[in-house]
């Protein structure tokens, strides 16, 4: 799997957004990384509905998670949400 996110990351970077989505698409979609750099990939789209919904997945517990959950909402405009 890292070398796949490796890659993937590698591809977003270069502005090739699809490939990477479709390339994280591939792997375990219950592996926290892969989730948090798939939903990434889906702001940097614009898709940020998409990016939340796939946040809202996973565990507000995990500081890391309710960070970048929080960074998609001030994103959206919805920045009183984002500070909840």
């Amino acid at each position: 799997p890292k070398v796949k996110l490796a890659k993937g990351r590698c591809l977003q970077e270069m502005g090739r957004h699809e490939e990477a989505l479709n390339l994280y698409e591939t792997m375990d979609r219950n592996n926290r990384t892969v989730k948090l750099t798939k939903g990434r990939c889906l702001e940097e789209m614009g898709r940020y509905e998409e990016a939340l919904n796939l946040y809202e997945t996973m565990d507000m517990r995990d500081s890391m998670v309710k960070l970048t959950k929080g960074r998609c909402l001030q994103a959206m405009g919805r920045h009183e949400e984002a500070l909840a």
